[in-house]
This record gives C-alpha cells, structure tokens and sequence, in this order.
C-alpha cells in the first residue's frame, strides 16, 4: 500500500506480498528512531489505515493548525468589529439615559458617582476596541463610526446646556 516515505520519499522495505509490518527508514538528516507500524491483514481497512497516516502526518498537523489560526483570527477581528460599534452605541444610550439626567450637585460626587464610572469605563471600551479595529481589521467602517458617535457624545457631554 505504501512504497514510499512520508518524510523522505526512500522507498519502504516490505516483508512479503502481504502487508504485516511496514518499516520506516530514519530520515538523514532528524536523529529519530525507526518506526515499526503492525497490521493485520485479516481486518486491514486499506482506506482507514491511509488516512490514519494521511491525518498523522506532520505536514496535515501543521495544515489543521493552521486552518484553526486563521479561523480564530477571523473571529477574533469580526468580534473587534462589533465590539467598537456595540460600546459606542451602548456609550451614547447610557449617556442619554443616565448621565444627562443626573442632577449635579458638587463635582465630586458626579465624578466619583456609578453613573459617572460606568459611562467613563464605556466611553474608554469603545475607545480601545475602535483603535484596535481600525489597527488589525479588514473592514473599518465600524470603527470609524464608532469613533465618531465617542466623539459626539464626549462633546454634548462637555458643552454647557
């Protein structure tokens, strides 16, 4: 079934017509020990014994992982994406909602106040997630958008009614 390595493409020495034991030959240049893989001829699933060693192989191994990189990867900057817009647009209704409605009685107190923290620590969220999707994503529309509602909502906070 095999007559050739995986690894080096040296032909394999075979006992008999039938297979029973196939021997790997030690690749020049690893220093790794010859493998001796046994079958029985009597259950031997030709199919299932090539892709056992179609999936065991370094070079698929590498390809899975790989393949799952980049899916992660992908992922991973489609969350970014969203996240940017999410945070901005959760910044702008918690400070619709909350924070234009809070009544300023000394400075201190608002700054220190759980409406004040929560829309900070929203206002910084959409903040990094918008760079970081601006910086490593495909598509920035998001990013910039959200920026732009930050942006707005950090002014209509600022200017005086």
């Amino acid at each position: 079934m095999l007559e050739y390595c995986l690894e080096d493409g040296e032909q394999l020495s075979v006992v008999s017509n039938e297979i029973k034991t196939v021997q790997s030959i030690k690749p020049k240049n690893k220093k790794t020990e010859a493998e001796t893989v046994s079958f029985d001829n009597k259950n031997l699933d030709t199919e299932k014994v090539a892709d056992a060693v179609k999936t065991d192989s370094p070079n698929h191994l590498n390809e899975k992982a790989e393949n799952l990189k980049q899916k992660a990867t992908q992922h991973w900057l489609k969350f970014l994406e969203y996240a940017s817009i999410t945070f901005a647009l959760s910044h702008n209704y918690w400070q619709w909602l909350y924070f234009e409605k809070k009544r300023l009685t000394t400075i201190g107190d608002f700054l220190i106040s759980g409406v004040f923290l929560f829309w900070l620590l929203l206002l910084f969220l959409g903040l990094i997630f918008s760079i970081l999707s601006l910086q490593f994503s495909k598509n920035r529309e998001f990013a910039i958008v959200a920026l732009i509602v930050l942006a707005i909502n950090l002014l209509l906070s600022i200017v005086p009614k």
